[in-house]
Order: structure tokens, then sequence, then C-alpha cells
């Protein structure tokens, strides 16, 4: 029981990915992401958010790649149900979790990652900029942002993503933040074992 590696995947999938025929190189981006990491024996869970109050679990933490991509495949067949973005209070919710992980974790070395994709800036207005910015910077957990298109506010997306702030001007660049991110995650890790 030496080493615990997980990450929570967190989506965006609010109605403005849908509106922008994003959604597609979206989950392309992430079965790479998933594809990357599970190969170095990574345990993932996939979480999405819009504006509602809550996150919504896609699939829960497996080193399983086919089950992993798999349930990506199937955010091809969501529609939009909020078009506000609670992206603050889904980055909380999603810290919480890994919080509880490392809780009932036995290992001797935790280490627990967070990356967050959104296109907009957070709309709910559920959790304040500065309240999620302060569970940020107390969290042991690393934390990664994957910005999309011009909509997002980079200086509150970097502040969320303590450990790296990557942002693709369009669709076309997505895949490449993502390759970034999974980098980094893979990056930080290594350190650890050292």
């Amino acid at each position: 029981i030496g080493y615990d590696l997980l990450t929570v995947l967190l989506l965006d999938l609010s109605g403005s990915v849908f509106e922008t025929d994003s959604l597609g190189p979206l989950v392309d981006a992430a079965k790479a992401f998933a594809t990357n990491l599970t190969a170095e024996e990574h345990y993932i869970s996939i979480h999405h958010f819009d504006g509602r109050a809550t996150t919504e679990k896609l699939i829960d933490f497996t080193k399983d790649k086919d089950s992993l991509l798999k349930a990506l495949d199937s955010v091809l067949q969501k529609s939009p149900v909020d078009n506000s973005t609670n992206l603050n209070g889904a980055v909380v919710d999603a810290l919480a979790i890994l919080d509880e992980k490392n809780f009932d974790s036995e290992a001797l070395v935790f280490d627990g990652s967070l990356v967050v994709f959104t296109d907009g800036t957070d709309q709910a207005g559920i959790v304040e900029n500065s309240v999620a910015l302060d569970v940020v910077k107390g969290s042991t957990h690393t934390l990664y942002t994957i910005g999309l298109g011009g909509e997002v506010d980079t200086t509150h997306l970097e502040g969320l993503g303590k450990s790296g702030s990557f942002l693709a001007g369009d669709i076309n660049e997505l895949e490449a933040a993502f390759d970034l991110s999974a980098t980094e995650v893979l990056r930080q890790l290594s350190l650890i074992h050292i």
C-alpha cells in the first residue's frame, strides 16, 4: 500500500459548451488525458458541473482506461441542464472529494490532484471567488485549470490553478492544453516518488 495516486477531472458541461460545438473536442481531449494517466497506474474520477449547486459524478475512481473512455463517450449523449456556471462551487466540491479519499487512505504517500476544465466564469455566485481561492490555497492537493476561449477570467483561473493554468484560445488548442496538464500531474508524481 505504498502510493495512492488519484486525480479528479472536473468538466464544465454548462450550456455554452453545447452551444459552441466544443463537446466533441472536449471529450477527445479528456480521453487523451485519461489514457495518459492510466498508463501510469493512476486512478481517475470524472465529475461534471453546470450552474447547479453540486457536481455530478460521471465515474468513480478507477484506473481502467476502457471504463473511463466509455464514461466520457456517454457525455456526448447529454443535453444541457443549466446554462449557468458554478465554477467555484464545483472546485470546492471536488477538493472535498479528494480530502475524503486522503482521510480514508492507508497509503504511505497520497497524491491528489484536481484538473478543472471550463469555458467561462463563475456565474452562479453560490461560492464567492475569494472563498474558492482561500479553499484552494489551504488545500494540500495540486490543482490545474484549463480554460477555453475568450469568456474565461484568466486571472481567477490562474488563482484556482495554483499548480498550473493552461489556456486554449480555441477548440483546436484544447487537446494540447489537456496534454500539458497531464504532463504536469505526472511530473508532480515523479517528484514525490524520489
